[in-house]
């Protein structure tokens, strides 16, 4: 499936939010949600989209916290929209991290009209990230159906810190050989910050905390200039 470069970007950026957004928390914290439609009920994407966002706020009202992770597609055989959507649970009603699919099938028929709904652990973020980020990028093609996430889903300080980590590639390894080594390098201190681990940057004369950096009002260009 061919895309357009701009739609090329886009599912770059989709990986990248999947991918990070899953080292923010504990392995036991994630759950999957699946949410499909049926014949006879309004199939299109805004009003999808509009009864998804009800559900959101009506499992909030019931006293589970949680950031979360959308994409919606169309299914292969009947051509129904459905969602793929990932919950890092952060407080529920009982304790733990566990989400009742009874409470959200029935929420759903009754929001949407609709009662089929999964929920599952999962397995690997590796590979539950791939199989997300592939839906993704084929409903671009059939929808224009855009990735949706909660504020909260990237780690706070996500956009400086990338920033700060590309820079230190393309500044400070002017070899092929070495930006390539670096870039491999990136991938891993990026997922390590997002961890809350701490990691220290060597940026020329300076080594910078990421974990302060996200956090701080620096002027990204100081570094730069350094």
């Amino acid at each position: 499936m061919t895309l357009t470069r701009a739609q090329s970007r886009r599912a770059a950026r989709v990986y990248e939010k999947i991918e990070v957004g899953f080292y923010v928390g504990k392995f036991e914290q994630y759950r999957e949600v699946t949410l499909t439609t049926k014949a006879g009920v309004n199939n299109d994407l805004k009003t999808f989209t509009a009864d998804m966002r009800k559900l959101i706020m009506a499992l909030r009202r019931r006293g589970y916290e949680f950031e979360y992770l959308c994409e919606r597609g169309l299914a292969p055989k009947n051509k129904l929209i459905h969602n793929h959507m990932v919950l890092r649970m952060i407080k529920t009603p009982n304790g733990g991290y566990y989400l009742d699919g009874k409470l959200v099938s029935q929420l759903w028929q009754k929001i949407h009209g609709a009662y089929r709904v999964e929920v599952s652990d999962i397995k690997s973020k590796k590979r539950y990230t791939k199989y997300v980020a592939r839906h993704m990028i084929k409903a671009m093609k059939e929808i224009d159906a855009r990735l949706m996430i909660s504020s909260g889903w990237m780690p706070q300080g996500w956009a400086k810190v990338r920033k700060l980590l590309c820079a230190w590639v393309l500044v400070g390894s002017p070899e092929p050989e070495a930006r390539k080594q670096r870039w491999s390098e990136m991938k891993t201190l990026y997922h390590r910050w997002a961890a809350g681990n701490q990691v220290v940057l060597p940026y020329r004369k300076y080594w910078i905390d990421l974990q302060e950096y996200g956090k701080s009002e620096y002027d990204f260009d100081l570094f730069v200039r350094i």
